[in-house]
């Protein structure tokens, strides 16, 4: 599973001296089971639309990640250096 978040403008700018600036998680097949078992849903592809709905905003990344540490679900998050 890939969870990208993504940001732009002035802010992310000022912020992370890129604009646009991406955040992604990456999380294995045991994540997609963990967090099927956790929402009760039947199929795989019910994940991401249930994500979509349940986790937007400007921490979306950082809701989910905790929500997968609460699960002890693995991950791993990649996310560009800002170069000064």
């Amino acid at each position: 599973m890939d969870i990208m978040q993504e940001s732009a403008g002035p802010l992310t700018e000022w912020c992370f001296e890129e604009s646009p600036h991406r955040v992604e998680t990456y999380a294995g097949a045991g994540a997609v089971d963990a967090l099927m078992r956790y929402f009760h849903l039947d199929i795989p592809e019910q994940l991401p639309e249930l994500l979509r709905i349940e986790y937007m905003g400007y921490d979306c990344g950082m809701r989910i990640r905790a929500l997968m540490r609460s699960l002890d679900v693995p991950y791993e998050v990649i996310e560009s250096d800002i170069v000064r």
